[in-house]
């Protein structure tokens, strides 16, 4: 019976491919469904609807960190507390890093923050760290987010400022740049994308400024501090959520091929390599799987053969 059947789909397939004197006559139905097979393969094709074994694209971004805090309590192989002075405090029991912040007179009397163990990237065109924050309470603290670098000056930092009017600074190398601001009191999504030359920052989906600096260099590795502090005896809250971290790897010459250079950590215990991708960060730039379409040629193939079956019985 199978047999027979393929037999039959192989007569359809030729039939129907098989030039008719109907082909190049006026009204002709052979060329009306040749026609339509060849523009429903074509449309196919340009959809990338997977039809001719097309592949997708995926984002060419490499995850290396990332936490939700949603664990129990903090992720040592990922963070290291660092709460300094009296009222200073963190808490992660609620799906999301909470700092009480208590002023002692600067940021070395008292803070509250936490510093990623090393994180590996190897070269790169750009870091991407991403998340949410909000800074409930404002009344003379600062909620901080930023990367720190090996050497000297690899240091970039943003500030939400509420001392002295709201502001946000950002602090790169030994520079400053301070700008007036509205600080968050709710949850809102923010990016710091750093490229050789210059940085952005982006919060809500838009962006809120472009420096430029080489102030990062071409760190391979980076730590990565969230957190706040006070000058002043007042008590106030800073929240963050959905930390990640990620990069663009360099690139070869030879299309297709990724090469990036990683630092042997095998002596270092503190250095993180890789990270579970988040959820949310997939579905921003791309399917994590390998990108393949859906259907081959195969599979072309057997659906050519049934819609020619189907058009010679309907004859």
């Amino acid at each position: 019976m199978l047999r027979r059947r393929v037999r039959d789909w192989g007569a359809g397939l030729s039939k129907a491919c098989a030039p008719t004197p109907g082909l190049f006559l006026k009204g002709g139905g052979t060329m009306k469904r040749a026609t339509l097979l060849l523009v429903y393969l074509l449309l196919g094709s340009c959809l990338n609807m997977g039809l001719i074994g097309f592949y997708r694209p995926v984002s060419a971004e490499n995850f290396v960190f990332y936490d939700d805090f949603n664990d129990k309590g903090l992720d040592t192989t990922k963070w290291i507390e660092d709460v300094v002075g009296s009222g200073n405090s963190y808490r992660g029991e609620n799906g999301e890093a909470e700092f009480v912040i208590f002023g002692h007179g600067g940021w070395e009397k008292g803070h509250s923050a936490l510093v990623s163990r090393w994180i590996e990237l190897g070269s790169w065109k750009s870091i991407t760290i991403s998340g949410r924050w909000k800074f409930t309470d404002p009344h003379t603290a600062e909620m901080v987010m930023g990367i720190d670098g090996p050497a000297k000056g690899q240091h970039l930092w943003v500030h939400y400022v509420s001392w002295n009017g709201l502001k946000i600074t950002y602090k790169y190398g030994n520079t400053s740049k301070s700008e007036p601001r509205e600080i968050p009191k709710h949850y809102v999504p923010f990016k710091l994308v750093v490229y050789p030359g210059r940085f952005e920052f982006w919060e809500s989906g838009k962006l809120v400024t472009t420096v430029q600096t080489d102030c990062m260099g071409k760190a391979e590795r980076i730590r990565l501090t969230i957190g706040g502090w006070d000058a002043s005896p007042l008590v106030s809250h800073v929240y963050f959520d959905d930390i990640g971290v990620s990069y663009e790897p360099v690139t070869t010459s030879n299309p297709g091929e990724t090469t990036t250079t990683t630092t042997d950590s095998s002596n270092e215990t503190t250095a993180i390599s890789s990270s579970p991708t988040s959820p949310a960060t997939v579905s921003e730039t791309g399917s994590a799987s390998s990108g393949k379409g859906i259907c081959g040629p195969g599979i072309t193939l057997l659906i050519s053969i049934i819609t020619a079956t189907f058009w010679r019985r309907r004859k």
